[in-house]
């Protein structure tokens, strides 16, 4: 089959990423506000400054910052399934993939969603520590952040959990499986992540247990988030996750694609474009 010229995959990919775009143009507002303004407070009063005042006492200090800023990968879990599920309605239900894999090659329909569901969380969660500290002023432990790097590892951290959440939703193919992939895959992959303990401490408690955290991909997006706002050598350097997560999001990321076209070819009346 004729391979597509460079320009043309092109135009295919950002039409189809316009068109997410067009359909979360509407609830853009909303997620906005949601984000920007009541997902930071409550986000901000409990994780950044209630539980480190239970964990630690009044004057929590770095400690109370490294528990704070695990607590990330709860919400971008949540973020990525949230768009990781309009994915899979237009697979099992809308059928909109079908529909756009008959004029445009499968790889840039899922090429577009994808990315766009990485940059959507992204965006959605970048202010996140940010507004913050704006909250909890010294509170909030900044002193050796580097924010560029912050906004880095955050967007590497989002692509393992989005791709993540694609491949999960791949599989899938009932809400049943959908509720069970929540409460035995996202628990286990928040928990073990980083979520309330770093990596040491979970490896100092035993050594099993750190271990276990080593397989989980959320354990390398929490100790890069940690490195880059409050570094220290107990967490992992840059040379290990940053490497980790892109290698991860791209095993994840192709082997959802193989799934998703395999259910596509399966399809009846299916006529792959390429």
């Amino acid at each position: 089959m004729r391979a597509l010229p460079l320009r043309e995959q092109w135009y295919l990919f950002t039409v189809i990423f316009l068109r997410e775009l067009t359909v979360y143009k509407k609830r853009l507002p909303n997620l906005m506000f949601n984000f920007y303004v009541i997902q930071v407070l409550i986000f901000t009063t409990i994780q950044g400054y209630i539980k480190p005042l239970m964990y630690f006492g009044e004057n929590p200090g770095r400690a109370g910052t490294v528990l704070f800023l695990g607590s990330i990968v709860m919400i971008s879990i949540h973020r990525s399934f949230d768009f990781g599920m309009a994915l899979f309605y237009d697979i099992n239900t809308q059928k909109v993939i079908h529909y756009q894999a008959q004029s445009t090659p499968f790889y840039l329909v899922y090429l577009a969603r994808l990315i766009f569901s990485i940059l959507g969380t992204w965006v959605l969660l970048l202010p996140m520590y940010p507004l913050s500290k704006l909250i909890l002023g010294d509170f909030f432990y900044t002193a050796k952040a580097n924010w560029l790097i912050y906004g880095f590892v955050l967007l590497c951290s989002v692509a393992v959990i989005t791709s993540y959440a694609f491949l999960s939703l791949s599989i899938v193919t009932t809400l049943q499986g959908v509720t069970a992939l929540r409460t035995r895959g996202n628990e286990f992959l928040m928990w073990f992540g980083g979520f309330n303990a770093p990596w040491w401490a979970m490896h100092q408690s035993g050594a099993h247990w750190g271990y276990i955290a080593l397989a989980n991909p959320l354990i390398y997006a929490t100790e890069a988030i940690r490195q880059s706002i409050t570094p220290g050598k107990e967490f992992f350097p840059f040379y290990v996750t940053i490497p980790v997560m892109m290698s991860i999001t791209v095993v994840f990321a192709t082997i959802c694609y193989l799934v998703l076209r395999y259910r596509l070819l399966k399809t009846e009346n299916y006529v792959p474009r390429a």
